[in-house]
């Protein structure tokens, strides 16, 4: 299994892929927009297909009783010789179905992402470091933005 995901791995690095997808004990890669097939159904028994997933989750072992419930949902990151991913496996039809999308080895700058100067100044400055902002009732994203930008 670890020289399979080594193939994948070179695949998404050699063509700049920006998903992966594990469904139906095959593997296809979308590259420039176009979904190629990495594998046929033929190149991995259910067995087999199921280990490569597992190999997903053995970074995270607090992962493994959510994968063997019914209908998992699972939502994380993982690095795979020496590429990082996010990853989201599913369970369909009694079959699991997964979709990884390469992670950029330098994070992006907070400019890059259109973060205003005052948002990045104001966040350095405090101990705690970066904050989320999740999306809550209207009212309380107003009362949390003023007393952000009073300070």
């Amino acid at each position: 299994m670890t020289d399979d995901w080594q193939r994948i791995v070179e695949f998404v690095r050699l063509n700049v892929a920006s998903d992966i997808y594990l469904n139906n004990c095959a593997v296809k890669a979308r590259v420039d927009g176009k979904v190629v097939r990495l594998s046929s159904a033929e190149d991995f028994t259910q067995d087999e297909f199921e280990r490569l997933v597992r190999v997903l989750v053995e970074a995270r072992p607090d992962l493994l009783p959510a994968l063997e419930t019914t209908m998992p949902s699972l939502d994380f990151s993982t690095q795979m010789h020496g590429m990082r991913f996010r990853v989201n496996i599913v369970r369909a039809r009694g079959k699991f179905s997964v979709s990884l999308r390469p992670l950029p080895e330098n994070p992006p700058s907070p400019e890059s992402v259109g973060l205003p100067e005052k948002v990045t100044r104001q966040s350095s400055m405090r101990l705690e470091g970066w904050f989320s902002l999740r999306a809550r009732p209207e009212a309380a994203r107003q009362r949390l933005w003023r007393r952000f930008w009073k300070r």
